[in-house]
């Protein structure tokens, strides 16, 4: 099973990284989470930053 968890208070989020460990056996865990903390933004566009993506 594909498990895809994402937030928006970054991905160092201490929360995020329990949740990850804690669905592991489950399936494979994907994550998408913003660089830094975004919380209160669901209305944000972003048009003239660059948008960056990364793995771990």
């Amino acid at each position: 099973m594909n498990i895809l968890v994402v937030n928006d208070d970054g991905y160092k989020a201490p929360g995020l990284a329990i949740l990850v460990r804690a669905l592991q056996p489950f399936g494979n865990i994907y994550v998408s989470a913003p660089k830094t903390h975004q919380s209160g933004k669901s209305h944000a566009i972003t048009f003239l930053n660059k948008i960056e993506t990364f793995f771990t």
